[in-house]
């Protein structure tokens, strides 16, 4: 499984991918700070599987981002 992570808290990052490795579920081939900073085509160019994205971020949210 290819994971990305939008997320503005770099420990998610970290704990997320963490438990991605540790599991062998995947590989995480992508992160962003931000929902306005991930585009559709980067997530189809990279074959995300997997998006875990946080819904409370500062410029745009997850629910936005979605929406997007």
């Amino acid at each position: 499984m290819r994971f990305f992570i939008t997320d503005d808290d770099s420990a998610i990052h970290s704990i997320l991918s963490q438990i991605i490795e540790d599991e062998d579920l995947g590989e995480v081939v992508g992160e962003a700070e931000d929902g306005c900073l991930l585009e559709g085509h980067i997530l189809n160019l990279k074959q995300i599987d997997i998006l875990f994205i946080d819904l409370l971020m500062p410029i745009r949210d997850g629910i936005e981002t979605i929406r997007h």
